[in-house]
């Protein structure tokens, strides 16, 4: 017989059924719900951890820069995700939706890394700053989301050691690489045959030494390689110091031999390259050092000489034109003199006299003119000024000579010396003398005007190139 509350039974076992329905229904409805965010924060996650997991591997900038270059596809991916999640008002989605977002951030921090490059190491600083203030979110939300959802929170994959991983990298690249672009800048300091190849490595000593400034205040100050770039930028300014050496500034050197010499001891490279270096510079400036005295023995020579030969030629165009001055004077009186003889106003005596220092003053001339020191290109112009007065002092002598003849004549009374020949010979020579000496004394001017002209335009000795 069954007790009395033998109802009771299938009662309890009813509620209990309905119970356990319910709260199963609840329990999958909530993880059904629950299942497209987790879905998007896996697949998100499958993005992020490859590209993690190199940059914990990564040995050279090129493993780092392949991971940079990856980034833009994984961002597409992420974005994708964070469009399942996005204005989601559940909490859950809401967690999820920051992590991804901090996940972009991490990543777009990352594709700034197949930029870096030798020319570039100056965009590092700002990289390392965003892939840590993304790291420090991620870690962040990544926690947060943990406590709503265990599960979730451990699905995030962190960037644990990422930045101190690749800041290792770029500190090693960066010191190879200034250290080969000093190396290179000495190399070619090695073989500088100029000044002005030395000048030319001085100003891409600068620009180098503008990357290499950023590149060693991108590296952390604990950085083993921080030490190397440093020296490596001290050396580079002393290399700058090198646009100084010129003609001019030869005796700069040796301050900037002793302190590149100081640079280069802390800086670990080819130190044969250094000492090359500072050898053919120290040829360079010797060669140039003598090849400026040289010069300046030459030009002050050379100086000397052009001032010799202005001088030169002054004194000569002066003695000449004094010659020509007295000449023409006596190409005036005897105009005159032949004017009144044919006035008949002269006298056998006054004409005879007046032929006779005719001849005696031209012949002054000549002799000046034969005397005086001709400067070289002028002798030809000169030779035709002494033919002309050559030919007066003849002419004198022809006129002398009708003189001579008219007053032997054997009836002197009916003889005048201005019908003879020898006094026509005289009368025709001076007017041909008149244009013979109009041209050869224009030439003469022509010729002195050349000579003036080359000698200052000679040229003074080059200063060398050094």
């Amino acid at each position: 017989m069954l007790p009395a509350n033998r109802w009771l039974l299938p009662v309890a076992i009813a509620v209990v059924v309905v119970m356990l329905t319910g709260v199963g229904a609840a329990y999958w409805l909530n993880n059904a719900r629950k299942q497209p965010a987790l879905a998007a924060l896996r697949s998100s996650q499958d993005l992020v951890r490859p590209l993690l997991a190199d940059l914990r591997r990564a040995n050279t900038m090129n493993d780092v820069r392949d991971v940079g270059g990856r980034a833009p596809q994984a961002l597409t991916g992420l974005e994708s995700q964070l469009r399942v999640v996005t204005g989601s008002s559940d909490e859950l989605d809401a967690r999820i939706a920051t992590v991804l977002k901090d996940d972009h951030a991490l990543v777009e921090a990352t594709q700034s890394l197949g930029a870096l490059d030798a020319t570039h190491l100056d965009r590092w600083a700002e990289t390392r700053a965003a892939l840590s203030t993304a790291s420090t979110a991620l870690a962040r939300d990544a926690s947060i989301l943990a406590r709503s959802d265990g599960d979730a929170g451990r699905t995030v994959v962190l960037p644990t050691g990422i930045a101190s991983r690749v800041s290792g990298v770029v500190g090693d690249f960066a010191a190879t690489t200034v250290g080969v672009s000093l190396r290179g800048l000495l190399e070619r300091v090695g073989n500088a045959a100029t000044s002005a190849d030395l000048q030319r490595v001085a100003a891409d000593a600068a620009r180098t030494a503008a990357v290499v400034d950023t590149a060693g205040r991108s590296l952390d100050a604990s950085s083993p390689q921080k030490p190397i770039v440093d020296a490596v930028g001290g050396a580079l300014g002393v290399l700058q110091r090198l646009g100084a050496i010129d003609a001019d500034n030869l005796t700069t050197w040796p301050g900037v031999r002793s302190d590149l010499g100081s640079a280069l001891g802390k800086v670990p490279a080819d130190q044969a390259a250094g000492d090359h270096a500072v050898a053919n510079v120290n040829d360079l400036v010797a060669r140039g050092t003598q090849r400026l005295r040289d010069w300046r023995v030459a030009y002050a020579a050379a100086v000397q000489s052009k001032k010799r030969d202005a001088m030169a030629l002054s004194s000569y165009t002066g003695d000449v034109r004094s010659a020509l001055k007295d000449y023409a004077a006596m190409r005036t009186d005897a105009s005159d003199f032949v004017t009144r003889v044919e006035n008949g106003s002269v006298t056998w005596t006054e004409a005879f006299t007046f032929l006779d220092s005719a001849k005696s003053d031209r012949q002054g001339i000549r002799d000046q003119l034969n005397y005086v020191h001709v400067p070289d290109g002028l002798s030809g112009a000169h030779q035709r000024l002494v033919d002309v007065v050559q030919h007066a002092i003849e002419a004198v002598q022809s006129g002398y000579d009708g003189m001579n003849a008219a007053y032997s004549c054997a009836d002197f009374s009916s003889c005048y010396y201005a019908d003879t020949s020898g006094w026509e010979a005289f009368h025709s020579a001076s007017k041909a003398i008149t244009q013979e000496f109009a041209a050869a004394e224009s030439g003469w001017e022509s010729a002195v005007a050349s000579a003036r002209a080359a000698v200052d335009a000679r040229s003074l000795p080059a200063k060398p190139v050094i």
